[in-house]
């Protein structure tokens, strides 16, 4: 059996907001292969903070994970909050130098955070999310040379599209099985497995497929994110064999939480009410996002002991005005990827899809569409309920929010995709003309890299 099928896989959704992990393990023996994959949990949660944090001057002065979501920055302070946006940046500026060394720096604290999980890194398949952009080549090579100076030199490292993750994520709901005939032949995927009988998406798809309609069925899965919203259009052909897939289409757009809803409201808040942005930690920021999302007020300590109640009927319009441009947005990225496309079915994933106002948003801009609606069920449950808020077992969290990660680290992702979607078994690096400095730039005088932690080679 080659080895591509039986290492243990480790899936990273590298979110600007937040990280998620998941993990499933090699097959060792047997005909079948039917483990599910479980979600990674980092200091007891399975949404790790993605911020860094920079003290200048201080022993200890890169702060990872929930200390750095609690940590009050000061004057001096480098905040990375939205690091991986600056991976993508078409000019090696200062700022993104900074950006890749908090990059650097969060996947050194990742590596020992999953360690202490109990997970041989070094015997991984790992398999890192990114953004479906066409010039992904460059960003994702200078992220692998960032992984590697953080200690991940001995894993076999690759990368996944995101939207393609999240698509066998929320089919498969990390249930996708192997088999073999015999120790001669060649692993194949199980594929109707990976889509579990009784999921509420397999009785909409036979009720309209084999009951007198039409054989065929588009469904899109929209993933909101903290920095983009991915799209997959999915055809499905009833008539066909194997998983009744006929074609995928994969496209990431840089409409996301962050800057469509979060920084905007924020904004808003902060002059209404007079307090600064610079101020907060990661955890108001999210909490206060959390509240007005959910119609909710919220009382911010500032310093001085200053309390300021936020959320009133202003706030709430306000928030409800930011979060409809940010449903046109993505009713825009919609529009143009399904022009001339009868879709039949619709799925909300990401934070977008737990966030009220964002996802009352997104229905109403989408409400004069022919298109029913499906829940991100998860057939993995403890307590018994249905619906889209349904939690994966000892997370607290829905599929809808995790299936990216979940996808990420099934055996297989052999979903129909066209270059340079395709996942390749020998996943070799992919040139950058960047290199990675050996000062990480923690060198403002460095000859090479000034400081920015990449430079160009000569030539170049």
């Amino acid at each position: 059996m080659p080895d591509f099928f039986s290492a243990p896989v480790l899936g990273i959704d590298l979110g600007a907001s937040f990280t998620k992990i998941s993990y499933r393990p090699g097959w060792t023996r047997g005909r079948r292969y039917e483990q599910p994959c479980c979600v990674v949990m980092i200091e007891n949660q399975a949404l790790v903070p993605s911020l860094v944090i920079h003290r200048k001057g201080a022993r200890k002065p890169w702060l990872c994970g929930q200390t750095a979501a609690n940590y009050r920055p000061v004057e001096g302070d480098q905040v990375f909050t939205n690091w991986k946006s600056d991976l993508f940046s078409s000019e090696l500026t200062l700022r993104v130098g900074g950006s890749l060394k908090a990059a650097g720096e969060f996947f050194r604290w990742l590596h020992d955070q999953v360690t202490a999980a109990g997970i041989d890194v070094a015997a991984c398949r790992v398999k890192v999310c990114l953004p479906a952009f066409p010039d992904i080549e460059g960003p994702a090579s200078i992220l692998g040379q960032q992984m590697e100076f953080a200690g991940w030199q001995n894993a076999t490292v690759s990368r996944v599209a995101e939207p393609r993750a999240n698509t066998v994520g929320v089919f498969g709901e990390g249930r996708n099985t192997l088999y073999r005939q015999d120790v001669h032949r060649e692993v194949n995927p199980i594929y109707m497995e990976m889509y579990p009988q009784g999921s509420t998406l397999l009785n909409h798809l036979r009720s309209f497929g084999l009951n007198g309609g039409p054989r065929h069925a588009s469904i899109v899965i929209v993933d909101i994110g903290s920095f983009t919203t991915d799209l997959s259009i999915v055809d499905f052909d009833a008539g066909a064999d194997g998983d009744c897939i006929a074609s995928t289409e994969q496209t990431s757009y840089k409409v996301g939480i962050i800057g469509g809803f979060e920084l905007p409201l924020l904004e808003h808040l902060s002059s209404r009410h007079g307090f600064k942005l610079g101020a907060l930690t990661f955890e108001d920021r999210e909490a206060i996002k959390r509240a007005l999302a959910n119609g909710e007020s919220f009382v911010l300590t500032i310093p001085g002991n200053r309390n300021i109640r936020l959320g009133d009927s202003t706030d709430q319009q306000s928030a409800g005005q930011i979060a409809g441009e940010l449903a046109n947005r993505v009713w825009d990225s919609y529009r143009a990827e399904t022009a001339g496309k009868q879709v039949k079915y619709l799925i909300l994933t990401g934070g977008g899809s737990v966030a009220p106002l964002v996802r009352d948003a997104i229905h109403a801009r989408f409400s004069r569409t022919r298109v029913n609606w499906v829940d991100a069920e998860g057939m993995e449950t403890s307590d018994g309920k249905t619906g889209d808020l349904r939690r994966w077992p000892d997370t607290g969290e829905t599929l809808a929010r995790l299936a990216t990660a979940v996808g990420a680290s099934s055996v297989i992702l052999d979903l129909p995709a066209g270059s340079p979607l395709r996942e390749e078994k020998k996943s070799g690096p992919v040139q950058s003309p960047w290199i990675s400095c050996t000062c990480q730039g923690g060198n403002k005088e460095c000859m090479r890299c000034g400081g920015r932690g990449m430079y160009l080679p000569q030539g170049r």
